[in-house]
């Protein structure tokens, strides 16, 4: 399909109305206005607001998919570490 035949699918070849028109400026002068009021993404707060950081979370442990790539790989779920044997809390 050239441009020409796209453009007329599209409806390029018919006029807009006055409705149309007012209606795509309102939305535009109301997208603005609003842009205009809305709170500054920056006072937000600071890095030390986030509840991880707080906590000390800061991504996903060294092992963390250790589990799961064992059973996609065949591995039978008894045959995997408990938590007192891996380390981890009970």
């Amino acid at each position: 399909m050239n441009d020409k035949q796209r453009d007329l699918d599209l409806g390029m070849d018919r006029a807009i109305s006055r409705r149309d028109f007012l209606d795509g400026v309102a939305v535009t002068v109301g997208g603005a206005v609003l842009a205009m009021h809305a709170p500054d993404a920056s006072a937000q707060g600071t890095a030390s607001d986030y509840p991880p950081a707080k906590t000390g979370l800061r991504g996903d442990e060294p092992n963390v998919y250790k589990v799961a790539h064992a059973l996609r790989d065949g591995k039978k779920w008894d045959s995997l570490a408990t938590a007192d044997e891996s380390g981890g809390n009970v």
